[in-house]
């Protein structure tokens, strides 16, 4: 690895690119997907918790990685741009082992958790929350550790491995939801979440082994430069912090409609904001190919290479994300209406809301992750905890005066003023523009795949 060819994410746009968009539209096809068909197979009360469950599962996996799968692929990358294979190793090995003391550490403070407050709270939702809080547990672990393996293997530039690797749980979700729809069979929460472990069970071994693998076939070159556990840790916090307040930000309205609303207001938003999620598919393809190799090819000076590469690309998910709102927009009401009960109608409008901020997130591209791998995390941090707080505080008050649209408009708002956020810091520190551009947009699809970008500063 010291002297021979450093793989990236970009050395082989066509077959990066292929991957990532069947592993991203797999991943986020098959949620959406069984987010779209449970409503189908359930009360409207089974729906609400199974919603409030999969944002569980996801937030204590998101606080179990300790934001290694953000810094880990970053040192990777720093790593392979000064041709260091024996630090490739150390922060693989290292980040591996701190993530799952961590993961462990969760799941048994969850389950702990949970037992005392069943004891002191009598509700049904704290009930039944107890009743799968193993399974949530086991799902929690092997989602944070999918993440991480799959991280660590598109910063190695093993993009079908990487695209793949997180599809599991969701794979074998929607499945169980399709067959169980299909048949008219009975099916309760425990079923889908079980299928879900399962899933993310085989994916899990199946990375750990093809990166045991390639670990093997190295050389056993020592650490030019050593990364010592404190020192990932002290790294890492900052990313920790940024990606608990995203998901949070991301996550918590659906926390605030559990406090103060009721399972079938969950099932109503968690539909919409399913839904909506998918106008980021296109930003969501291009940040897997394109966010491993930010930090090499910033410390190899190919400024205008990265400049062109993110404008392109934010500028052609805009354009597909677009399409696929205004799509909604004119259709939605009318799919709403057959394929769902009108239980479901305002679904339509928390849709129209939240998809404006995802059209703004998908225009700033890939400012979030600019930031975290140029060693800008504390800057991401600030701005991610800032706007989070303001989006909780104005989403309780707005959720009690307004309800569950209210809460919409107001997180529509948070997320677009965090994305302008983003694009001016990056611009200040890094006279960098992630934003769309539309003007080489043409001459891009026309020359990149034929390596006539130019590589120059």
């Amino acid at each position: 690895m010291s002297k021979g060819k450093v793989t990236n994410a970009l050395s082989s746009p066509i077959a990066a690119s292929i991957a990532a968009v069947f592993g991203r539209f797999l991943l986020l096809g098959t949620g959406a997907l069984t987010g779209v068909i449970i409503p189908l197979t359930m009360p409207q009360t089974s729906v609400g918790l199974f919603f409030l469950a999969q944002s569980l599962i996801a937030a204590l996996a998101t606080l179990g990685q300790l934001g290694l799968s953000i810094t880990a692929p970053a040192g990777i990358s720093t790593a392979q741009g000064h041709r260091d294979s024996g630090q490739i190793k150390q922060v693989i090995r290292r980040s591996l082992l701190l993530a799952v003391f961590s993961t462990l550490a969760v799941a048994v403070g969850f389950n702990l958790f949970m037992q005392v407050l069943s004891r002191y709270e009598g509700t049904d939702l704290l009930r039944l929350l107890h009743d799968i809080a193993p399974l949530v547990s086991i799902s929690m672990i092997l989602a944070a550790m999918t993440t991480i393996l799959s991280e660590q293997h598109r910063a190695l530039g093993h993009f079908v491995q990487a695209s793949f690797l997180t599809t599991g749980a969701s794979l074998a979700s929607a499945a169980t939801v399709t067959l169980a729809w299909r048949g008219e069979l009975h099916l309760n929460l425990d079923m889908v979440i079980l299928a879900g472990v399962i899933g993310a069970g085989c994916t899990t071994l199946l990375g750990g082994y093809s990166l045991m693998r390639w670990y093997r076939a190295q050389s056993s070159d020592k650490p030019q430069t050593n990364i010592g556990y404190v020192s990932l840790l002290r790294e890492t916090r900052p990313n920790l912090t940024t990606t608990v307040v995203l998901f949070v930000m991301a996550q918590a309205d659906l926390w605030i409609i559990a406090w103060f609303g009721d399972a079938a207001g969950l099932a109503i938003y968690g539909l919409a904001s399913r839904l909506a999620a998918l106008v980021l598919i296109p930003l969501a393809v291009i940040n897997t190919v394109v966010a491993p190799s930010i930090g090499r090819i910033w410390v190899r000076g190919k400024r205008r290479y990265m400049q062109r590469v993110l404008g392109v690309g934010a500028g052609a998910a805009t354009i597909l994300g677009l399409f696929g709102y205004l799509l909604f927009i004119v259709s939605g009401q009318f799919v709403l209406s057959h394929v769902w009960s009108s239980e479901y109608a305002d679904a339509y409008y928390i849709f129209a809301i939240l998809g404006v901020s995802q059209l703004v997130q998908t225009y700033a591209g890939t400012a979030g992750f600019v930031l975290m791998m140029l060693q800008k995390q504390h800057v991401a941090m600030r701005i991610s905890v800032l706007s989070g707080v303001c989006m909780i505080g104005a989403g309780l008050l707005a959720m009690w005066l307004y309800g569950i649209i209210g809460l919409a408009v107001v997180y529509s708002l948070g997320g677009i003023c965090q994305s302008i956020a983003q694009i001016y810091c990056v611009k200040r520190i890094f006279n960098l523009s992630t934003t769309a551009v539309y003007a080489s947009l043409r001459r891009f699809a026309r020359f990149y795949y034929r390596r006539k970008v130019t590589y120059g500063r």
